[in-house]
């Protein structure tokens, strides 16, 4: 899978934990926290900007206590920006 030319222009750790979700394709943030060793802060906040650039997505399960998350494709990014657009 390619990776979008915006994870380029974020920082370092945000690029790291991308690489982590396309090489593993769905984790959750535990297992994310583990692979990439980065501190809970820097993995929560590296989610948020990716999801805000729509470039993962996230799975809710268990009532909401239980979150997967996986990288996007090229055509479910250039779906949703064409209903977003609607």
């Amino acid at each position: 899978m390619k990776r979008p030319d915006c994870v380029d222009e974020m920082p370092p750790h945000t690029q790291m934990v991308y690489e982590t979700l396309a090489k593993q394709s769905v984790m959750t943030q535990a297992e994310l926290l583990d692979a990439t060793r980065l501190p809970f802060r820097v993995v929560r906040d590296a989610i948020s900007d990716l999801h805000d650039a729509n470039v993962i997505e996230e799975d809710i399960y268990s009532h909401g206590r239980r979150r997967l998350y996986r990288p996007k494709t090229a055509e479910t990014r250039t779906a949703d920006e064409r209903v977003a657009s609607v």
